[in-house]
């Protein structure tokens, strides 16, 4: 993992707000100076009721994730109202207090929208996309397989995002399954995103990512490395 970390690659371009000129980056580094500056201009303009600096923030961050396409037309169309209902989800995707049932009421919520609930609550909750969640995944069949578990239980049943590479990144097998998350699907999304962030948070208070600045966002950096395609398949109880 911690491998996978230092590897790192996420080819992005995007104009921050208030800049003529696009940011270009692919390190770990580069993708941290431009998020932390959008986690910025979101908290301000959030602070100062700024509408369209928040919107503009948003956007700047589906543009980083390459998810603009439908994201972008939700966040013009709800006008003023983009703040209080971001912020609103937010305070119900703080994993440090939620529920899953409370998060289950997040709407909207997808692999564009953990982008920016990542930079939006508070504290500990990652991006949570198909790859983060099929290496995540891929970790709890082991754990199963590991433990003698007849099938994957219902508190690590992590539903699987849809994702638009050619390969099938589900790491469900015959005896370990995890749900795919349909559109629209929040409910269940939101649910996945808040038990990554309980098992990630976890994870990341273990050497060697309890030393970086932000322990969490290192380790879900090195789930979206390994996460391309499952870990492993299929597994010995499926051969």
């Amino acid at each position: 993992l911690f491998d996978a970390y230092k590897g790192y690659e996420w080819k992005f371009s995007v104009t921050l707000p208030g800049d003529k000129y696009l940011s270009k980056g692919c390190s770990y580094k580069e993708s941290v100076h431009v998020l932390d500056a959008l986690k910025t201009q979101l908290q301000e303009s959030e602070k100062q009721g700024d509408t369209d600096g928040f919107r503009e923030a948003a956007i700047a961050v589906l543009q980083w994730g390459q998810v603009r396409h439908g994201n972008e037309a939700w966040l013009r169309k709800i006008g003023d109202e983009v703040i209080p209902r971001l912020a609103s989800n937010a305070r119900l995707l703080n994993p440090a207090t939620t529920t899953l049932e409370r998060a289950s009421v997040v709407d909207p919520m997808n692999s564009g929208f953990s982008k920016l609930y990542s930079l939006l609550v508070k504290k500990g909750f990652p991006i949570y996309d198909s790859r983060v969640a099929c290496a995540l995944a891929s970790l709890v069949r082991w754990f199963c397989r590991g433990n003698g578990c007849d099938a994957v239980p219902e508190t690590l049943a992590l539903g699987i995002p849809p994702d638009r590479a050619t390969v099938n990144r589900n790491p469900s097998c015959r005896h370990f399954k995890f749900p795919t998350i349909y559109y629209p699907g929040t409910a269940r999304y939101a649910r996945s995103n808040v038990m990554a962030a309980w098992l990630l948070g976890e994870l990341a208070k273990q050497s060697p990512f309890s030393g970086k600045r932000d322990p969490l966002h290192a380790l879900q950096s090195a789930m979206f490395m390994i996460g391309y395609a499952p870990l492993e398949r299929p597994c010995e109880q499926c051969r």
